[in-house]
């Protein structure tokens, strides 16, 4: 059994604390991580049944036990079978089907997709249309090792999180998803934005000497973090300066170029480019 102290650290890791206290969820999430996510997973699948007050998971109710016993009725879960190469196109078509059914017990089902860099093509195209159009009771834990095996398509309709290697058996992050170096780029980065056009071009210009590794990090750390104050602004929080619909698409640009091995210099460029203060145009 997962201890409570051990799945809130799993929740805060990836910044999803507050989202889950307050009830505003995104309806699909991407875990990077290795072995299915392990932890982390578990964690926000039994926060996304809780049904107690306060933090959640609680690791009291019937729903958080059933969820962290691996019994839940509407925890589903969706893995590729020993003799197969890939998870089959028709297991993504029966949760497509199944969606459409209420959840059995929780306000909500939740379909985990474990080692989801493993789904064919056709498999990622059959799950878009639920994740385009979802019910309101749905929710999808996608935990993939290589997000770059995810289509563009697929990616660009969930918040992507990353969770620590091995698992997530020992998560490690900051509230903006990002471990590490790439936490403090994050940071740095809405500070550039809330701050001048000097300051941004000074931050984006710093961007053209990080490692490849850390900048794929800072940019997934960056989109989970933009459609969190989304949902703060959603929710009736002070508004911040900088606006957050633009630089999530400009963050999802910068993923795109990045795949596509663009050069660093480019991708800051780019983002200066749109994303720089109005006192700077």
């Amino acid at each position: 059994m997962i201890r409570i102290a051990d799945m809130l650290r799993a929740v805060r890791s990836v910044g999803l604390e507050d989202a889950l206290a307050s009830g505003a969820l995104s309806h699909a999430y991407i875990i990077h991580a290795e072995s299915g996510g392990g932890e982390t997973v578990s964690a926000l699948a039994a926060a996304m049944v809780c049904a107690g007050a306060g933090s959640r998971p609680c690791g009291q109710c019937a729903h958080c036990r059933k969820a962290l016993s691996g019994a839940h009725p509407d925890i589903i879960y969706v893995d590729k079978p020993d003799d197969k190469k890939e998870i089959p196109v028709r297991s993504i078509r029966e949760i497509v089907k199944d969606a459409a059914v209420l959840p059995n017990e929780a306000d909500r089902k939740v379909y985990i997709i474990r080692n989801a860099s493993e789904l064919s093509v056709s498999g990622q195209n059959a799950l878009l249309k639920v994740l385009e159009e979802p019910p309101k009771h749905v929710s999808f834990i996608i935990a993939a090792d290589d997000q770059s095996r995810l289509l563009p398509t697929v990616r660009s309709r969930c918040v992507e999180l990353r969770s620590a290697p091995g698992g997530g058996d020992d998560v490690s992050g900051s509230g903006d998803g990002a471990p590490g170096g790439a936490a403090d780029l994050v940071m740095e980065f809405f500070d550039a934005m809330d701050s001048d056009a000097l300051a941004f071009v000074r931050f984006t210009f710093s961007l053209q000497n990080q490692d490849r590794a850390v900048l794929a990090e800072f940019i997934d750390g960056a989109r989970a973090a933009a459609s969190a104050r989304l949902r703060d602004e959603a929710l009736g929080a002070k508004p911040r300066r900088a606006d957050m619909w633009r630089a999530l698409r400009a963050l999802e640009f910068a993923r795109d170029y990045l795949q596509a091995n663009v050069s660093a210099g480019h991708i800051a460029g780019m983002l200066c480019a749109e994303l720089l203060p109005a006192s700077g145009r």
